[in-house]
C-alpha cells in the first residue's frame, strides 16, 4: 500500500520522441559555446547529453514537479559519481566534473518547476512532499 501511494502520484507516461526532444536544444548550445564540451570526447558527449536529456525530461515532466524528482536526481548523482570514482566509465575526465555539472543542472530545473510554490508554505509542502515516502527521505 506504502508503494501505491507512492509510486501513483506520479505520471510516468511520456514518449521517446518528447525524451529526447527535451534536452537537445540545451545540449546543441552546450556544445557550440561550452570549452568544456568542445574539449571533450564523442563518447563523454554523448554521455553528457543522455544524462542531461534524462534530468530535464523527468524534471519537465509532471513527475519531477514534486520531490520524486530530486530524490531521482540524488540518486543518479551518487551513482555517477560512484561509478566515476571507481573507474568503471573510463570516458569520464574526472569525478569532479562531469557528475557535479550533471547533478547541478538537475537540482536547477527541479527548482524552476517548484519556483511557484514558494508563494504559500501550504503550496511548497503540497509541491515537494511525497506521499508514502518516510520523512527522512521527504
Amino acid at each position: 500500500m506504502s508503494f501505491h501511494s507512492y509510486f501513483s502520484q506520479f505520471d510516468w507516461s511520456f514518449s521517446l520522441g518528447s525524451f529526447l526532444a527535451l534536452c537537445l536544444p540545451f545540449f546543441l548550445l552546450s556544445l557550440v559555446s561550452s570549452p568544456l564540451f568542445m574539449s571533450a570526447g564523442l563518447l563523454e558527449t554523448a554521455f553528457t547529453w543522455g544524462a542531461l536529456t534524462a534530468s530535464k525530461a523527468f524534471l519537465n515532466s509532471p513527475f519531477g514537479k514534486k520531490a520524486g524528482g530530486a530524490h531521482l536526481m540524488v540518486f543518479l548523482g551518487c551513482v555517477l559519481f560512484s561509478v566515476n570514482f571507481l573507474g568503471m566509465v573510463p570516458f569520464l575526465k574526472g569525478a569532479s566534473t562531469s557528475p557535479s555539472f550533471v547533478f547541478f543542472y538537475a537540482l536547477f530545473f527541479w527548482s524552476l518547476g517548484t519556483l511557484g510554490s514558494f508563494f504559500s508554505e501550504v503550496g511548497f509542502i503540497r509541491g515537494v512532499w511525497v506521499k508514502g515516502a518516510p520523512f527522512s527521505l521527504n
